[in-house]
């Protein structure tokens, strides 16, 4: 899939509101109220501790 212009494509037509996948995460940042994208993976230190939440 080419993916060249999709910034410029998004900036012309504010109306559209893609759904992407997880390798489309720098589109999700430029566009934050724009494009959905799954969230962040956590870290691999992180997995298999126990988070407390206060």
């Amino acid at each position: 899939m080419r993916t060249e212009g999709i910034a410029e494509q998004l900036q012309l037509h504010p109306q559209v509101k893609p759904k992407v996948d997880r390798g489309y995460r720098g589109l999700a940042n430029d566009f934050p109220h724009q494009v959905q994208a799954p969230p962040r993976t956590p870290k691999d230190d992180v997995i298999g501790r126990e988070v407390r939440l206060a």
